[in-house]
């Protein structure tokens, strides 16, 4: 989704580059990305991540990263994964940053997570602009079961980079499950 999401703001015309907070920076991308996106990796290393997933090093992957916002003049931060909330928010602090929060799982799931408390407490902080959710039954559960604003939560379904030209036959018996 990321891809396809930074894809389509290119080709309208947007600035566009692709932060990754787990990818190596020797890594090459499984999805292509238009050459014209400019990509950062914030962690070097094997070493890096895993003392980061132990709370170690935790200041230097929020100080690359809060480089690359300033270097790059960024105005809105779409994060591809709740996770990365927390570390776009505290990364972009005082650099008048928007943030959008993309949830990709459903909200039954999300409540039963560690830092549950912690990206709540970042969504009523005012610290995320925007978070943008699946479907109407997360939207709606959101609103109704963590009091966010109808103006915070919006459903936005995923994209389809399948491109349909002609009309399906609905005669055949056949199911296909992705």
């Amino acid at each position: 989704m990321c891809c396809l999401l930074a894809n389509e703001l290119h080709n309208r015309g947007f600035k566009v580059i692709v932060v990754s907070l787990c990818r190596f920076f020797y890594q090459k991308n499984i999805f292509s990305l238009n050459p014209g996106i400019r990509q950062y990796s914030i962690r070097h290393n094997r070493i890096e991540r895993k003392l980061f997933r132990y709370g170690m090093l935790n200041k230097i992957p929020l100080y690359r990263y809060r480089k690359i916002l300033a270097k790059e003049a960024i105005d809105v931060i779409i994060d591809v994964d709740i996770h990365q909330t927390l570390v776009s928010a505290e990364a972009s602090e005082g650099l008048n940053i928007k943030i959008v929060s993309w949830d990709h799982f459903c909200h039954r799931r999300f409540r039963n997570w560690d830092i549950y408390n912690d990206i709540m407490s970042c969504y009523k902080s005012g610290a995320v602009d925007k978070l943008v959710v699946l479907t109407n039954a997360d939207r709606k559960s959101h609103i109704d079961k963590e009091n966010l604003p109808q103006s915070f939560v919006c459903h936005i379904s995923n994209p389809s980079p399948i491109q349909q030209n002609h009309f399906i036959r609905h005669d055949t018996k056949r199911v296909l499950a992705v």
